[in-house]
């Protein structure tokens, strides 16, 4: 859990990183959340540079984003 906690993290600060506005609007939580569930709905991300994961995490979540009126 420790180990699994990490990666979130260590991910979810990559995609804050290279999305600064995507995420301002999203906000920690929700954040957290579409991190949480990009991960479970794959068995990881595709790519071994975290340049790539906002790109893949944008792709995947963005379809989700557009039906959720908030």
């Amino acid at each position: 859990l420790v180990y699994r906690s990490l990666v979130h993290t260590r991910l979810a600060d990559v995609v804050r990183q290279w999305a600064p506005s995507t995420c301002a609007l999203l906000g920690k939580e929700r954040l957290a959340t579409d991190v949480a569930e990009f991960l479970a709905s794959r068995r990881g991300v595709t790519t071994p540079y975290l340049r790539d994961v906002p790109r893949e995490f944008v792709l995947q979540t963005s379809a989700r984003w557009a039906s959720d009126p908030s």
